[in-house]
C-alpha cells in the first residue's frame, strides 16, 4: 500500500522550516472527520439478500458492513458477503453486528440520555450514544482483507465514578450455526455459502449463543473515574491467524487506519486546483476516493492481483473489465500507486499468447469473457501511473504486453489492412463485436453487420474513429515508454506510425460541412454521420488541428446537440433515437466520455467551455453536489437523474481525473 511514511512526513517537515515555510502557510491538511457522511450507508437489512443497502468496504475486502439506521443503538449491520464466482449471489451474514449493551454495577441496562449519532467517514463508522455521565463511541473499520475491527471508547465526562458492564450483540440471519469458544477465541461455523469466521477481543469474554443471536460479554467491569476513558476492540476475521494476531494490536490498527486515510486525502489534494475552492466539491472528491476504494477487491481464486469491480452493488458488475481497468487506474495513481499498477497486472495476468486481453476476469476463470476485447486504454493508464509513481521497472514489466496488445489490434481488427481498425468479436456474434467498443448499443453500430477478418477474428464493417484515435493515443504514449527504457528507434517508429494513423483519421474520418468526426463504412468508404462522443475523441488524443478542433468545439457547445442539462450525452439530443431513460449508450451522460470531451476542449485553449460543461454536470447531476448519494453510472442529460448501477468506480474515477484539471475555473470560492 502506498502511503507516506512518519519519516517522510517529518523530513518534509524539515525541508520546509529550513527553506522559510511553516508548515502553517502550506495547503490545509485534512482529517477524515472533516468529511462526515458524504455517502449514506444507513440501513438494516430485512433479508439475507437484501441490495438496497450501501456499506463500507476497504483493504480489498470481500464484505462489509453499514451503520444501522440513524438514531438507533443497534451498532452495525453486516457483514455484507460481495459475490464472486463461488457465491452467486451477494447477502447479508447478519442483521445487526457489535449491538453496545452497557451495564451498572447493579445489572440495570443503561438507557441513552439522548439520541444516538451516526456518522460515515472515509475508511470508517461511527456510532455515539450519551448514558447521562458517559459517552460511548463504537468505530468499525476494516483493517485487512480479512479482518475488521470493532472499537468501543467508553468515556466518563462526569464528576463521579463509574463502574459497567460491557456486552456486544450480534444476529445472524438464520439458527443453528455451530461454535467453538476457547482461550479469547471464537470460531463459528454456518451452512453454505457462508465461510467460517472468527471472534476475538483484547480483554477477556464470556461467549453466549441462543438461536440467531450471540453475545460478547467482558469478564471485568470497566471502571472509569472523572474524565477517564477506555477502549475495548472486538475482531471479527475471516483468517484464524489474523484474529489471534491481532488481538493485542486492534488499537493500533484503527490509528493505522486513520493515518491511511488522511494520506490518501492528502494525495488527492495535493493538485490544488479551482476544484478544491469549495467544501461542496472537495465532498465530491471524497465521495469518488471512497467509491473506488468501497470497489477495490483483493487477490482471490483465479483473481491474482488487486483490482476493482465496476460496482459492488450491481450482481452484473462483479468482475474485473479491462477499459474500465484503465480508466481506474489513471484516477487510483492520483492516491495510492501501487494500488493502480496492481489494476494493470490483473488483467494482464490473462493476456493470451496473440496479444490480447479478455473483455473481463472474474474470481473463476472459466467464466472470462473471451469474445471480446475492450478499448486500448491501457498505454495511456501506464504512462500516467508512471507520471505519479515515477517507477521505471513497472515501465519495463509493462512493455513487451502493452506492445503486444497494441499490435494485436492490426493483426485481427484491420479488415483491409488500411491502418484504421475496427470493432470486432473473435465468435463472429454482432453482440460481442459492439461490446467490443464499450458503448453497446450505440445507434452507430444499428446498421453495421460483420465481416471476418481471420480464424476467430471478426469485424464490423465500419473503421470506428473513437478506436483509432485510441490506438493514435497508445503510439503516442509507446514512444514515451520507449524513450525513457532507451529503445530509441523503437520511440522513431512509433512516433512515425502515430503521424501516420493521425493523417488517416483526418482525410478519413472528419467531414468539413458538419464539422465533427464519425465511423466510416468499410464498403462504401462513406461516413456514418451519428454525432456521439466518439467524434471528440480525436481532440483528446490531439489529433485535430485547430480549424478541426474548434468546430467541433462548436458542435458540442450547441444545445441542439450535446450543450443539455446535463452536458455531453452519447447520442446529440436532436437525433430521433435519443433515448436517455432506457437508452443505455444512446443519451446518457456517461462521465469517462464527459473527461475525454472536456479535457479535449482544454487541451485545444477552450477553457471556458471546458469549465461551463464541468459545473453544469457538478450543478446539475443528481447526488454529485450537497447529498450523501452514491455517484452512477451515467446520468440523464436533460432531468439530471441518476442512471443505473450505484457507486459507479469510472464515473468516480473521472471525477478525480477533472479535481486535477487545473485549466477548469470557477466562479464561486470560500
Amino acid at each position: 500500500m502506498y502511503t507516506m511514511s512518519y519519516n517522510n512526513i517529518f523530513f518534509l517537515t524539515a525541508l520546509l522550516m529550513l527553506m522559510g515555510c511553516s508548515p502553517g502557510n502550506q495547503p490545509k491538511s485534512y482529517d477524515v472527520s472533516d468529511f462526515p457522511d458524504v455517502l449514506d450507508l444507513h440501513g438494516i437489512p430485512e433479508h439475507p439478500t437484501d441490495d438496497e443497502i450501501s456499506i463500507l468496504t476497504d483493504q480489498g475486502s470481500w464484505f462489509g458492513f453499514a451503520l444501522s439506521d440513524a438514531g438507533v443503538t443497534e451498532g452495525f449491520s453486516g457483514p455484507y458477503f460481495i459475490s464472486d464466482s463461488e457465491r452467486k449471489s451477494s447477502y447479508w451474514q447478519g442483521s445487526s453486528f457489535g449491538m453496545l449493551v452497557l451495564k451498572d454495577e447493579k445489572g440495570m441496562v443503561l438507557k441513552p440520555s439522548a439520541q444516538t449519532e451516526s456518522h460515515v467517514y472515509p475508511g470508517r463508522l461511527v456510532h455515539t450514544t450519551m448514558y447521562d455521565e458517559l459517552a460511548a463511541t463504537n468505530t468499525l473499520i476494516i483493517s485487512s482483507a480479512e479482518t475488521a475491527i470493532l472499537q468501543t471508547k467508553v468515556e466518563n465526562k462526569g464528576s463521579n465514578q463509574h463502574r459497567v458492564n460491557l456486552t456486544w450483540t450480534s444476529t445472524l440471519f438464520g439458527e443453528g450455526y455451530q461454535h467453538e469458544d476457547e482461550n479469547r477465541l471464537v470460531k463459528i461455523e454456518m451452512g453454505k455459502p457462508h465461510r467460517p469466521f472468527y471472534l476475538s477481543s483484547d480483554k477477556s469474554f464470556s461467549f453466549h449463543a441462543n438461536d440467531s443471536t450471540y453475545q460478547l460479554a467482558v469478564d471485568e467491569p470497566i471502571e472509569l473515574s472523572a474524565g477517564e476513558s477506555v477502549a475495548l476492540h472486538m475482531v471479527y476475521s475471516l483468517s484464524l491467524d489474523e484474529a489471534a494476531s491481532v488481538l493485542n494490536k486492534s488499537k493500533q490498527f484503527v490509528a493505522e487506519n486513520r493515518v491511511r486515510w488522511n494520506n490518501y486525502l492528502q494525495e488527492i489534494f495535493e493538485a490544488d486546483t479551482p476544484w478544491f475552492n469549495t467544501e461542496d466539491r472537495r465532498r465530491v472528491s471524497v465521495k469518488s476516493l471512497m467509491t473506488l476504494i468501497h470497489n477495490w477487491r483483493s487477490p482471490h481464486r483465479d483473481l491474482h492481483y488487486n483490482g476493482l469491480f465496476p460496482s459492488y452493488a450491481y450482481q452484473g458488475f462483479h468482475g474485473v473489465w479491462s477499459w474500465d481497468s484503465w480508466k481506474h487506474a489513471v484516477a487510483i495513481a492520483l492516491f495510492d500507486p501501487e494500488l493502480a499498477e496492481d489494476q494493470l497486472r490483473v488483467m494482464f495476468d490473462y493476456q493470451n499468447e496473440a496479444g490480447m486481453v479478455p473483455d473481463v476476469i472474474y474470481a473463476d476463470s472459466t467464466e472470462n469473457n473471451w469474445r471480446d476485447t475492450k478499448p486500448p486504454l491501457s498505454v495511456w493508464a501506464v504512462w500516467k501511473i508512471y507520471e505519479q509513481s515515477g517507477d521505471a521497472e513497472f515501465l519495463k514489466e509493462m512493455y513487451p504486453k502493452l506492445k503486444k496488445y497494441h499490435a494485436w489490434w492490426y493483426a485481427n481488427r484491420d479488415h483491409d489492412g488500411n491502418g484504421l481498425c475496427e470493432y470486432g468479436s473473435t465468435d463472429g456474434t454482432r453482440i460481442a463485436a459492439a461490446w467490443e467498443s464499450g458503448m453497446d448499443n450505440a445507434v452507430r453500430f444499428d446498421d453495421a453487420v460483420m465481416v471476418q477478418n481471420n480464424e476467430g477474428a471478426w469485424s464490423l464493417n465500419q473503421e470506428s474513429v473513437d478506436l483509432n484515435s485510441y490506438l493514435y493515443a497508445e503510439k503516442k504514449y509507446l514512444a514515451r515508454i520507449a524513450e525513457k527504457l532507451g529503445f530509441e528507434e523503437e520511440m522513431e517508429a512509433y512516433i512515425e506510425e502515430g503521424q501516420r494513423l493521425k493523417d488517416l483519421i483526418n482525410q478519413e474520418m472528419y467531414d468539413e460541412e458538419t464539422g465533427y468526426y464519425y465511423d466510416k463504412h468499410l464498403n462504401t468508404g462513406s461516413l456514418v454521420t451519428v454525432k456521439g462522443p466518439e467524434g471528440w475523441i480525436p481532440l483528446w488524443a490531439g489529433i485535430a488541428d485547430a480549424k478541426q478542433a474548434k468546430a467541433v468545439r462548436d458542435v458540442m457547445m450547441n444545445p441542439d446537440y450535446f450543450f443539455s442539462k446535463v452536458p455531453l450525452p452519447t447520442l446529440n439530443v436532436s437525433h430521433p433515437k435519443f433515448n436517455p431513460q432506457n437508452g443505455y449508450w444512446r443519451g446518457p451522460v456517461w462521465l469517462d466520455q464527459f473527461y475525454f470531451g472536456v479535457k479535449g476542449l482544454s487541451d485545444y485553449g477552450y477553457e471556458e467551455d471546458a469549465s461551463a460543461l464541468v459545473q453544469g454536470l457538478l450543478r446539475n447531476a443528481g447526488g454529485l453536489s450537497g447529498e450523501p448519494a452514491p455517484i452512477q453510472e451515467n446520468y440523464h442529460p436533460v432531468t439530471g437523474e441518476g442512471l443505473n448501477a450505484r457507486h459507479f468506480s469510472w464515473s468516480a474515477a473521472h471525477l478525480l481525473m477533472m479535481s486535477n484539471m487545473e485549466t477548469l475555473q470557477f466562479e464561486d470560492r470560500e
